[in-house]
């Protein structure tokens, strides 16, 4: 039996508007007796995780027990928040050579946009918000991953679009680390919550990237200039790990578990938006920076519908540790 897509509330086989709120009921997810199946091939994942950027995805009416999954409740993940703070101090000092602790003006210029969209992130998750310690650990990952793609694009000495080729996959290790852990896994129970953590690592990462364009930039154009345009860019990479962590979960919910070949789908869309912002120079911040923004509320607002068809604004939710 479903629900409504709008308030939640549990509605009969064939009605045509919402006892509850009114909305009128659409007969494709009202009248439909079989689930929605996986994508039969990774090119038919591939294709629907590119076309979903502007075109609606379907409904999912009918998703894996996965979606209800639950860590037992003496699991300790409190441990995790400590591994996170660990992971961002590590991370920030191998990074950025110490400057971070030696400017906290940059520092903290540099991390207020990330923390703020990984805030608003987090309170879209609206029926089961994912446990701060996981958000914590995800969050520093995406610190320690910023010290794994500097190697690498020292290393190649590639132009910038490339380096979308060494900073997505490495920030997409921790992401699918968690949600293939078989304990911790249970907390990543569908698309949005893969958004949430996919969001954590990119905020951490934009964070610590951040500390290096204002410490450089700041004496050749200004504190305030450098620190106001990198406000805006750390939505590229919050967005585009957020991209990888959705592949994830829908795999989640299709199949109720993840393999390997699951991340290809959102890695290869993660690059691509990535390496166009890289190109785009002046046109990011102009064009590239409204259409993603759009196409990514627009993926948040369906994942949050689908959790309303499962029920998890009248309780079905798995209750998640804090």
């Amino acid at each position: 039996m479903p629900f409504c897509p709008r308030c939640g509330a549990r509605v009969e086989e064939g009605d045509a508007y919402c006892w509850n709120c009114g909305l009128p009921l659409d007969v494709i997810y009202m009248l439909r007796r079989r689930p929605v199946a996986p994508p039969p091939t990774l090119t038919s994942a591939i294709k629907e995780a590119y076309l979903s950027l502007f075109r609606p995805s379907p409904h999912i009416l009918y998703p894996t027990e996965a979606v209800y999954e639950k860590i037992p409740e003496y699991t300790p993940i409190k441990k995790y928040l400590i591994i996170g703070i660990v992971f961002v101090v590590v991370g920030l000092t191998l990074t950025t050579f110490g400057t971070w602790i030696r400017r906290l003006g940059f520092t903290l210029a540099a991390f207020t946009s990330p923390l703020l969209l990984l805030f608003w992130m987090y309170r879209n998750d609206r029926y089961e918000q994912e446990p701060i310690s996981l958000v914590a650990f995800t969050f520093g990952w995406g610190v320690i991953s910023t010290f794994i793609a500097l190697l690498i694009n020292t290393y190649m000495g590639w132009p910038a679009p490339f380096a979308a080729l060494s900073e997505e996959p490495a920030k997409a290790i921790g992401l699918y680390w968690l949600a293939r852990h078989k304990t911790l896994g249970k907390e990543f129970n569908d698309h949005l919550d893969g958004m949430v953590y996919g969001a954590a690592v990119g905020a951490g990462f934009a964070g610590t990237e951040n500390i290096l364009y204002i410490a450089h930039f700041a004496p050749l154009v200004g504190a305030l200039t450098i620190i106001l345009i990198r406000s805006l860019s750390p939505i590229t990479h919050i967005i585009c790990t957020a991209l990888v962590g959705r592949s994830l979960g829908l795999a989640k919910v299709r199949k109720g578990e993840i393999h390997p070949t699951d991340i290809i789908p959102g890695l290869l869309v993660a690059m691509t938006l990535h390496a166009l912002w890289n190109a785009a120079n002046i046109l990011s911040l102009t064009v590239l920076f409204p259409l993603y923004i759009a196409s990514f509320a627009k993926l948040i607002r369906e994942a949050r519908r689908d959790e309303l068809l499962w029920g998890y604004a009248r309780g079905l939710a798995p209750k998640e540790q804090k």
